[in-house]
């Protein structure tokens, strides 16, 4: 994985020393953790801010990572300016649910109408990691730039009152990264859709029945989701 270190501080490859020290501390005065107590926010944008400047704060560094991005041969696009997002606390996080991503696929099925029936085969539309990207969402060996939305988080706060959950953000769906060339397979979301045909257990009555790992499959693909149906009895 290379990182675009110069979009990152919301330069483009052409920038000399003394514009990305002056854009360092122009992003290092906005989102010093000092500044702003207890927003994580600001806290991973210094983070991703300061390891940019840390590959980027001398000549030579500078002429390797320009060879890295043309190594890639990388159509340049304007970069997208650093905008700041509503802040959210340590205290929302500790609330905040586990999941980011949603994984859970949730379907309504009727009983058969015979109980010798039991087993059933159900078709579901189930998302798969994008073989081409390796869910990455980009080209491979394409330069991926720190998500500007979520700071690198890979997820948001929503806000509803007195309630506050998760989110991955809709960004970079919950990778944290972006990749300036998106795939051509999956158009950058990572994941393709795929039907797939289970053989399901019938229970003997109506109500919510959780079938293990038959959900989503998750970016990096190491989880997967669970399949839930509502079976509902005949009339």
């Amino acid at each position: 994985m290379i990182k675009n270190y110069f979009a990152d501080l919301e330069l483009d490859p052409e920038a000399s020393l003394d514009d990305i020290k002056s854009s360092f501390k122009r992003l290092a005065k906005r989102f010093h953790p000092d500044l702003h107590p207890g927003d994580i926010f600001a806290e991973e944008s210094f983070k991703k801010i300061s390891e940019a400047y840390e590959n980027l704060c001398s000549d030579e560094l500078i002429i390797q990572q320009r060879k890295f991005l043309k190594d890639l041969e990388i159509d340049e696009t304007t970069i997208t300016r650093w905008k700041k997002r509503r802040s959210f606390t340590k205290e929302d996080l500790r609330k905040a649910k586990d999941q980011v991503e949603s994984l859970d696929i949730d379907l309504e099925l009727s009983l058969p109408a015979s109980k010798e029936v039991k087993r059933l085969d159900v078709r579901v539309s189930v998302e798969e990691v994008c073989l081409k990207c390796q869910g990455q969402g980009g080209r491979k060996g394409a330069a991926l730039m720190t998500c500007k939305t979520c700071a690198g988080l890979g997820y948001g706060l929503v806000h509803r009152g007195a309630y506050r959950w998760k989110k991955s953000c809709d960004d970079c769906r919950g990778r944290g990264y972006v990749s300036l060339e998106p795939c051509s397979s999956c158009k950058g979301y990572g994941k393709l859709p795929v039907t797939k045909e289970y053989r399901l257990d019938v229970p003997d009555s109506a109500g919510l029945q959780i079938y293990p790992d038959l959900g989503h499959a998750s970016y990096g693909g190491k989880n997967r989701g669970r399949l839930r149906i509502k079976w509902k009895a005949l009339r």
